[in-house]
């Protein structure tokens, strides 16, 4: 008696009972990924602010720049406003000697990797809170409300100029010329991860109040972020 094979239909509907389970479950296992990455990325906040803290500690509590220009020796971290300079240096280098490993001021759902790029420089990519810069840790009175640094934010097209999504400040100490906004990060799963001046770190989206407003597109830029990045 000859054996039967699955006819056509049969397969068909294997094939089709397959593609549905795969459409449910590459999700499931795509945000999986990314929460193992957000978890990841938030211990490398926690630790480079503890290396902030630290820095501060050492300098008569007062936080690091978010840049400054020095030469020799030749910049490390690549300037995203103009990228053949080698002689500025940012936050990022300051607190570097207080880091086990450097490899934490990569977030690990970045494009970009721990590499070199064009001219042997690399790119930031966490921002830091340029209203920190060189500013006493007694400023900010609000140290639980205030973010130190955290991933970066989202370029908006409407008011942020092109060229101008920095990797490492949100916004200068003082200094109007170069105020930087961007909506909040979107990377982990629909939010971002941010430290605090007081040291803790946590996952936020856009929609917890703590984060300040977002105020609507075309809108002035007045309000956009201060909630947690001005000192208050």
């Amino acid at each position: 008696m000859p054996k039967r094979g699955f006819t056509l239909i049969e397969l068909l509907v294997v094939i089709a009972i397959i593609a549905i389970l795969a459409a449910i479950l590459f999700p499931v296992f795509a945000r999986a990924r990314e929460k193992a990455r957000q978890t990841s990325c938030l211990s490398n906040v926690k630790q480079i602010m503890l290396g902030v803290v630290m820095y501060a500690q050492d300098y008569d509590e007062t936080f690091p720049p978010y840049r400054w220009v020095q030469d020799p020796p030749t910049s490390v971290w690549i300037d995203r406003d103009n990228s053949a300079a080698n002689n500025r240096h940012f936050w990022a280098e300051a607190v570097e000697p207080y880091l086990k490993n450097d490899q934490i001021l990569f977030c690990p759902s970045s494009t970009y990797d721990t590499g070199t790029v064009s001219g042997g420089k690399r790119y930031l990519t966490y921002a830091y809170n340029g209203k920190m810069n060189y500013t006493k840790v007694a400023l900010f009175q609000d140290t639980a409300g205030t973010i130190a640094l955290g991933d970066i934010p989202v370029r908006h097209a409407d008011r942020t100029p092109v060229g101008y999504v920095e990797n490492w400040f949100i916004s200068t100490s003082n200094d109007t010329r170069w105020i930087q906004y961007g909506w909040w990060s979107d990377i982990h799963n629909g939010g971002g991860n941010y430290a605090f001046v007081d040291g803790h770190a946590k996952w936020l989206t856009d929609s917890d109040a703590m984060l300040g407003p977002v105020v609507p597109t075309g809108s002035s830029l007045t309000g956009d972020q201060t909630g947690a990045w001005f000192p208050h």
